[in-house]
């Protein structure tokens, strides 16, 4: 979340100077919401399902690239091209950090294929008392498997563990988020 949350604020300030238009806070917020928005159907499935089963459930509304990015896309051309230009960058980013990070990967090719696809499988965060997914460079897995895999390697607490705990990947997504706030403010400067 703050990763894309620091990438939203990175790509407001890179469209600012792409486009040549003032750095404002809508041009702010509207990035970050950009970057956020394959999750806004978290809060839904929180209502619906809990917290536990919502890291891999909620991305079964929104997190399907070939969808979500056209039509956001042109839902957005009355807006202007700085704001179509931002969402596709941003969302992008939200499904590829999805792909990279935490969780069980996106489906990429929805809806032609409903596998989810994962990078670098063994590098999600995993808790100790669970067994650690096998290192791998790629992961195809159908919705099945994910359930299967959620049980075996998921974390109950993953909220707590994963948003207040250091980890590496913690680590990451704060210091992102920080230098982004840092060069947010000498841009503005």
């Amino acid at each position: 979340m703050f990763l894309d949350i620091a990438v939203g604020i990175l790509l407001s300030i890179g469209a600012s100077w792409y486009f040549n238009v003032e750095l404002t806070f809508i041009l702010i917020l509207t990035s970050v919401l950009f970057a956020l928005s394959p999750d806004i159907d978290f809060l839904w499935m929180l209502s619906r399902m809990g917290i536990t089963k919502i890291i891999y459930k909620h991305r079964e509304i929104l997190h399907y690239p070939l969808i979500f990015l056209p039509i956001g896309a042109i839902v957005l051309i009355p807006f202007g091209k700085i704001f179509v230009v931002t969402f596709i960058l941003a969302a992008f980013w939200h499904f590829l950090n999805d792909t990279l990070t935490i969780g069980w990967g996106v489906q990429w090719f929805w809806p032609f294929s409903k596998k989810y696809y994962k990078l670098l499988g063994g590098m999600i965060y995993q808790t100790l008392d669970k067994p650690k997914l096998p290192l791998k460079f790629f992961y195809a897995w159908t919705p099945e498997e994910v359930e299967g895999i959620e049980l075996k390697h998921g974390d109950p607490n993953w909220l707590k563990n994963i948003y207040l705990r250091f980890h590496p990947m913690a680590i990451i997504e704060f210091s992102v988020f920080i230098v982004s706030l840092i060069i947010l403010y000498f841009y503005l400067h």
